[in-house]
């Protein structure tokens, strides 16, 4: 029943993945063309800041949120579920306040010191407002997460992604194709689709000053700060390569890196979104309703899965993911394709953080994992400094990957001490050697125009992948065989 669910609420935030990558890559190549290649290595900068500020504004109450949900709804806790409410989003708005006026601050009394562009400080001030919102909208979206309502979850992020999509396009299009407009009117609609969607979702009445309650968030502060770390590390990870190719390469350089970037997380998230987004409150439903060897079960099950779909994505960047940049971009962004499989091979693995580190989200040793994630910060900057210089687009590429392959093998040897989760060895080997088959077999001949060069490796190498996987891995026939009975 429980994987049933998971797969259920899988399926419904791959789906709603799918279609925000469908409207990403509608808007990849109108902004790729509009902007100049150093204007798209601006927006892609901002663009990268802000999840780093949203990180910094929820304080880790975002993860507490999930984990204090199930012990409160499962009658597990002391408090209440209007004090659990009024104590998560009233800090929320408090912090995000905090975070706009520091930001404000920062960026206005030196904000022209810093950056070489006058145009970026305006931009980081417009991008302030779009933080405050989407902080909230993190609040309510972790909610309907922990409550395991993927339907609502989906409908709002894909119609706010299609309705932000069509404003800020028209905007580019019909007023000016510049990044100011571009960023005003973002956050202009961002503004208004979080609030309407805080009316239907966000339970007023249970909200009130008199059931904040401080130990409840002195609690959850314990439990999610540490867990600060984790995102605000990994949006450190995600934007300082950015910083330091604009610092020691050029704008052009940045601009087919981001435009690389940019491709690969929208392929990649299709997949480690949507599973882990259902994964974690599914394991933590478990272990609160049923047994921990239950929960600890489903886990291996997840990261099972997870390298199935996640694999093929790294090979076929490598074999199309220059012709997919020459074709949604431009060939002014093909010098990024270099980097493409390499970045994907990072960004996937580290997809499986939350999972391998299970062990410590669950013993409330959260501590540990922002020791583990600022320390991979710290080395990708470093890295990142040493090796952009002298190797370019290349080293930050290989920088970021060494260190999550660093991260995760140190986030499971310490999560193991307290939750052992089995890695699937033979289904990883077989779908690397299966990625590996379908990237030879790709390279043999493809078309000569880049349209039909991208359908006929995306369907052929699938369909080669899926072969060969079932073939050689007898766990992947195995659910291949329960999941098609369902279906017939």
């Amino acid at each position: 029943m429980a994987k049933t669910n998971f797969l259920k609420n899988a399926g419904i935030y791959t789906s709603a993945s799918f279609l925000s990558v469908l409207a990403s890559i509608v808007s990849f190549p109108i902004l790729t063309r509009l902007f100049e290649v150093g204007e798209y290595g601006m927006l892609g900068l901002v663009t990268g800041t802000i999840p780093l500020l949203v990180g910094i504004g929820k304080v880790g109450m975002q993860h507490a949120s999930l984990r204090f949900y199930a012990e409160i709804n499962s009658g597990k806790s002391q408090w209440s579920s209007p004090e659990y409410f009024s104590s998560l989003y009233l800090t929320l708005l408090m912090a995000g306040g905090a975070l706009f006026l520091i930001w404000n601050g920062v960026v206005l009394t030196v904000g022209e010191m810093i950056f070489s562009e006058p145009t970026l400080c305006m931009l980081f001030v417009i991008c302030s407002y779009i933080v405050f919102f989407q902080i909230l909208e993190s609040a309510i979206l972790n909610v309907l997460q922990a409550q395991e309502k993927a339907f609502q979850h989906t409908v709002f992020k894909v119609s706010k992604r299609f309705v932000v999509l069509g404003v800020t396009l028209a905007v580019i299009i019909f007023y000016r194709a510049d990044l100011v407009p571009y960023f005003v009117a973002l956050a202009i609609a961002e503004a208004i689709l979080i609030l309407g969607f805080a009316v239907y979702h966000v339970p007023f009445k249970s909200i009130r000053f008199s059931f904040y309650r401080t130990g409840l968030v002195k609690a959850m502060m314990v439990f999610g700060i540490p867990m600060f770390g984790m995102e605000f590390g990994g949006a450190i990870m995600n934007v300082a390569d950015r910083y330091i190719i604009n610092a020691y390469l050029d704008s052009e350089a940045l601009g087919a890196y981001s435009s690389a970037h940019t491709l690969v997380n929208y392929a990649q998230n299709i997949v480690a979104t949507a599973l882990i987004a259902s994964a974690i409150p599914t394991f933590l439903r478990l272990n609160a309703d049923q047994s921990l060897h239950e929960a600890q079960r489903f886990l291996t099950n997840a990261l099972q899965i997870y390298i199935w779909a996640s694999v093929p994505i790294i090979f076929l960047l490598a074999s199309a993911g220059e012709a997919g940049l020459r074709f949604l971009a431009g060939d002014g962004y093909a010098a990024g394709a270099v980097v493409m499989p390499w970045v994907a091979a990072g960004i996937g693995l580290f997809g499986v953080f939350e999972l391998v580190a299970a062990g410590l989200y669950l013993s409330k040793n959260t501590g540990k994992m922002f020791y583990i994630i600022l320390g991979t910060a710290a080395a990708n900057v470093v890295l990142n400094l040493l090796t952009i210089p002298v190797f370019g687009l290349i080293g930050a590429a290989f920088s970021t990957l060494l260190c999550y392959v660093g991260c995760i093998i140190v986030s499971y040897q310490w999560g193991s001490r307290y939750l052992h989760i089995q890695i699937p060895w033979r289904s990883l080997f077989a779908a690397l050697l299966a990625g590996t088959l379908m990237y030879g077999l790709l390279d043999i001949w493809s078309p000569s125009q880049i349209f039909w060069e991208l359908v006929y490796k995306g369907v052929l190498g699938v369909m080669i992948y899926s072969l060969i996987v079932l073939l050689l891995d007898c766990n992947a026939r195995a659910e291949f065989d329960r999941f098609l009975p369902q279906r017939v």
